[in-house]
């Protein structure tokens, strides 16, 4: 059997745990408070951010309380599997009730994310057709109820819409610092959405008025996903091949 091939450069990473019992959600929420004490020292690791989960299907203010997650970039895919490999990190894995994780190489981006806009944009288009996309904002305080009242309409067209395979909201704070991950079978049903629908229309209201502090707009393939959200791996249909434990970069 050929050796599984992991695209060189720049990997980011999102992931996702849930806790169940009051304990396990408790120690979930004070470790993620305070994963910054032990996470921006690891060789290879570019960028980090704790994240809260929002409920729902994509857009919505109120958070999960029971989940958090991280996003992270990496210099390249080794640094990001010895980083998972660590024992802090295992024991996310260990207490956690779920959790779900996907790795992406970016394609494009704009935009910032507290300053971060230090992408390696890769050539490579994956083989899976797949495209993740990260928007995220941060809002001024005066228009966070012009925003959130065009959310509700977005989450619902979002949900049955033709390309889309996994949705979540994430951010650093409710309200305030929100993002939205999503994954789609094509470019092409993933501007569809973004231009066509009510979605495109309050990102255009909101740049009219000038109310985003700091925004990014990222893309990214995904190659690789294991673990459950919601009691499934949705990009599995798409990602036919698993990583080994011994593997190759091309």
């Amino acid at each position: 059997m050929d050796p599984f091939l992991i695209p060189s450069g720049q990997c980011a990473v999102l992931q996702l745990f849930s806790f169940k019992g009051a304990i396990s959600k408790t120690w979930g929420a004070y470790r993620m408070f305070h994963s910054r004490l032990f996470t921006p020292y690891f060789p290879g690791l570019q960028f980090i951010k704790p994240l809260g989960i929002g409920s729902g299907h994509g857009y919505r203010a109120w958070p999960k309380w029971e989940a958090s997650g991280f996003f992270m970039v990496f210099e390249n895919a080794k640094a990001a599997m010895d980083f998972r490999s660590r024992e802090e990190f295992g024991e996310f894995l260990e207490k956690s009730e779920e959790n779900y994780c996907i790795f992406m190489t970016p394609t494009s981006s704009r935009g910032s994310w507290s300053s971060f806009d230090s992408w390696q944009i890769s050539e490579e288009k994956g083989t899976s057709g797949l495209i993740c996309s990260l928007t995220r904002a941060s809002l001024k305080p005066e228009f966070l109820y012009r925003f959130w009242k065009m959310v509700s309409p977005i989450s619902l067209e979002q949900k049955d819409y033709k390309g889309l395979v996994f949705s979540q909201g994430i951010g650093e704070l409710p309200l305030v610092e929100q993002a939205t991950f999503t994954v789609w079978e094509s470019v092409e049903e993933m501007e569809a959405f973004a231009r066509k629908s009510f979605h495109g229309e309050a990102v255009r209201e909101v740049y009219r008025l000038n109310g985003f502090k700091e925004q990014m707009f990222t893309r990214f393939f995904p190659w690789h996903s294991e673990g459950t959200w919601g009691g499934k791996d949705a990009l599995a249909p798409y990602l036919s091949q698993k990583i080994p434990p011994v593997f190759s970069v091309y």
